[in-house]
């Protein structure tokens, strides 16, 4: 006698709105990210002290589900999904024109925390080699971040070949930069470095041009571009660009950070997909741990660790601080301002750097340095779109 072959239930979904028929790929209007023909997005999160899934691709959408099921889609597959659902915040990396209250906070927040940095910098050198600094920095915020993936539960990554992405992002993103930064550091005032840092958007245009070919370079970001090497030139000194003392090659170490940066930016995004921020953020602090504290330890032996308290205060900060709380807060910002608003931090560092470096180390900046600032600032808003230029008038068109 044969058995009645038992079938799978269907999953009970209990949407927020009326059905409505899925709509074919080209007339859907914002679909989740990976949109397929007619299928559902495929990673959603399942909150269960609302008993709700949000997607996970988006972070826009939620809808209700019977506990234990798993939703079929979000709004973003339904032809017109309804605004009273959308989330008020953006999705990472997207532009926004407004910022809110809670955003500009957070972003002065993370603005004091990274031009704190430089200040931090120049406080550990006293009485710490540089290796040691940058290994003390990656190692404390690695383990502090997984900490915190931990507990927050976060799904961990599974390919073993993304521990090599993480390597290349860990040497682009932590190790090249902070060294080069903290190294220049020695022979250069903070605000100047900050000043110089901030020329990291001027190349990562110029590098995104190069690298991808749906990154043009169009007449804005050229001419913002131009503007903000002439203000990287104006803040140097053309004087200091013709010899090689120990000043000229701090100040070039910088540049270079930034370079690095830029070519972060773009491995970053070539390579590092479908991934929790902070997953990707812990991975590579952990692939800068890995080269950084050896290099330590070869270079500079292993540390006494007799140190001050004001240079233990500043070598905390900059694990605590300045790269574990700066990466979740970044990444806060990124979702609730868009990509474009948060390039603002990049004009809000330089002067937290100059009044930190002024107020306890009594820097005194030259006044080129600051006119540089200016001019590199108006080059990174036509760069950002913040000052746009003028439209071009057709042939014939009168002032009315």
């Amino acid at each position: 006698m044969r058995r009645a072959s038992r079938t799978r239930p269907l999953p009970v979904v209990r949407r927020l709105q009326p059905r409505q028929p899925i709509a074919p790929a080209a007339a859907r209007r914002r679909p989740c990210r990976p949109s397929r023909a007619d299928r559902p997005a495929p990673s959603q999160r399942q909150i269960p002290a609302t008993g709700q899934i949000r997607c996970a691709d988006c972070i826009w959408h939620k809808f209700r589900v019977a506990k234990g099921r798993r939703a079929t889609y979000c709004w973003a597959m339904s032809p017109q999904p309804r605004p009273d659902q959308r989330r008020p915040t953006a999705r990472p990396g997207a532009a926004q024109t407004r910022i809110s209250a809670r955003a500009w906070v957070l972003l002065a927040l993370l603005a004091l925390i990274w031009g704190g940095s430089f200040l931090s910098n120049r406080a550990a050198l006293t009485e710490v080699p540089v290796a040691t600094v940058v290994a003390m920095r990656v190692a404390g915020g690695c383990v502090l971040l997984w900490l915190w993936i931990w507990y927050r539960r976060l799904p961990l990554p599974k390919t073993p070949g993304l521990w090599k992405v993480f390597l290349g992002m860990g040497a682009l993103n932590n190790a090249i930069p902070f060294s080069l930064i903290v190294w220049g550091q020695q022979h250069i005032d903070s605000g100047l470095a900050s000043i110089l840092n901030a020329s990291t958007a001027i190349f990562g245009v110029l590098v995104a041009a190069l690298v991808f070919s749906d990154e043009r370079l169009t007449p804005r970001k050229a001419l913002g571009v131009t503007i903000g090497f002439a203000g990287v030139v104006v803040a140097i000194g053309p004087a200091a660009l013709l010899r090689l003392d120990p000043g000229s090659l701090g100040q070039l170490a910088v540049l270079g950070a930034s370079l690095s940066y830029a070519f972060a930016a773009a491995f970053a995004r070539a390579h590092v997909r479908d991934l929790r921020p902070e997953v990707a953020a812990a991975g590579m602090l952990s692939g800068a741990s890995l080269m950084m504290v050896p290099a330590a330890l070869v270079l500079d032996g292993v540390p006494t660790f007799d140190w001050s308290v004001s240079v233990w205060a500043a070598v905390l900060w900059l694990a605590v601080g300045c790269t574990a709380l700066a990466y979740l807060l970044y990444y806060r910002v990124l979702a609730l301002a868009g990509a474009g608003n948060l390039g603002l931090v990049t004009l809000l560092i330089p002067p937290v750097a100059i009044v930190a470096g002024w107020a306890v180390y009594h820097e005194a900046l030259p006044p080129r340095a600051f006119f540089g600032f200016g001019v590199l600032a108006l080059g990174l808003l036509v760069l950002n779109g913040q000052l746009r230029l003028p439209a071009r008038r057709a042939a014939g068109t009168k002032n009315p």
